[in-house]
């Protein structure tokens, strides 16, 4: 065999003369993952499978290839990742919470006397995150608002409203709780002036010269002889 002449490749026993060499290429990882279509999570997923065999990253430890996973499903995968392992640890070491009990503590919590529309809101709140409702933790929530407020009027007044929302009631409870502070500021406010004024004029009473009433000496109301008087005197008129 000249030098410079390929030798025959060998294929099955019988040589070719003329081998095809074997292509080499570098391979590509997925496009990273549109959070806002998770309906394609399974098909993303295969194709990044077939990435990780094609490019030989199953061989590597399990640690570089989780890396690689959340590195090519995007920035946004970091967030959802830190979320699953608080979730994780959360499951594990926050015991499991009775759904009944709190969905009953819910049920009953009413506004109290003293109590402002947003402290009650924000009690609600807070009681319904134990409670597992899901879709309608949005309507159970107005439903508790309704029924819970202290203004019995304001209460019947959302119930007869069939396209009341979980927004509206919070805005018509704040605006309720909002005209009835001004209006008690009003009247502390007349109800102020009203006794200024009252202290004024007896003030000023005090200032007038004194008008001695005249009664002629003698004629008082228990004496004798000035009843007498009197009695003379209204026959004169009659």
């Amino acid at each position: 065999m000249e030098d410079g002449q390929q030798a025959p490749a060998v294929l099955g026993g019988e040589r070719v003369a003329n081998a095809i060499p074997m292509a080499t290429f570098t391979i590509k990882p997925p496009e990273a993952f549109d959070f806002a279509k998770p309906h394609e999570w399974e098909k993303w997923i295969r194709r990044f499978e077939r990435f990780r065999l094609a490019s030989n990253l199953n061989s590597s430890t399990e640690e570089n290839q989780m890396n690689t996973l959340v590195y090519c499903m995007g920035d946004e995968a970091d967030d959802v990742l830190r979320g699953a392992v608080k979730k994780g640890f959360d499951d594990y070491f926050i015991p499991k919470k009775n759904v009944i009990y709190e969905r009953a503590k819910f049920n009953k919590r009413v506004q109290q006397p003293s109590e402002t529309v947003d402290v009650f809101l924000t009690s609600l709140y807070a009681l319904a995150e134990s409670c597992e409702y899901g879709q309608l933790h949005d309507e159970l929530l107005r439903d508790r608002l309704v029924v819970g407020l202290k203004d019995s009027r304001l209460s019947e007044r959302m119930q007869l409203d069939r396209e009341l929302t979980l927004t509206k009631a919070i805005t018509m409870a704040r605006q309720s709780e909002e005209v009835k502070r001004q209006q008690t500021d009003l009247r502390g406010e007349l109800n102020t002036a009203s006794k200024v004024a009252v202290d004024a004029l007896n003030k000023n009473r005090g200032k007038l010269p004194y008008a001695k009433q005249f009664k002629p000496k003698g004629q008082t109301q228990g004496n004798p002889k000035f009843n007498k008087m009197n009695t003379k005197s209204s026959r004169v008129f009659y």
